[in-house]
Parts: C-alpha cells; sequence; structure tokens
C-alpha cells in the first residue's frame, strides 16, 4: 500500500513540476509578445502623465 502511495505522489509531483515548467513558458512567452510589450509602453506613459500631473 505505501509503495502505491509513494508512487502516486511521485507521479503526482513529476506532473505538478511538468505543468509548472509549461506555466513557466506561456508566461515567458506572452511577456515577449507585442500586445505585453504595447501595454508595458502605455503604462509607462500613463505613469509619467500622472506623474506630471501631480507636479502642476
Amino acid at each position: 500500500m505505501k509503495l502505491k502511495l509513494g508512487i502516486f505522489k511521485f507521479k503526482q509531483k513529476k506532473y505538478l513540476n511538468e505543468r509548472i515548467e509549461e506555466l513557466k513558458n506561456e508566461i515567458n512567452e506572452f511577456k515577449e509578445s507585442e500586445f505585453y510589450q504595447k501595454n508595458l509602453k502605455y503604462t509607462d506613459k500613463l505613469d509619467e502623465l500622472k506623474e506630471r500631473e501631480k507636479n502642476v
């Protein structure tokens, strides 16, 4: 019984580790995407404008 449980836990851990790697890759691909990069530019510009508004 313990052996079966150990194998199950090992397989589950292996699956979860693989899934984590897949998600990391998806996140990195998204960060490299044009949409994300444009959003960063707009966010930076918005922050800059907000800062200017405070100083006026």
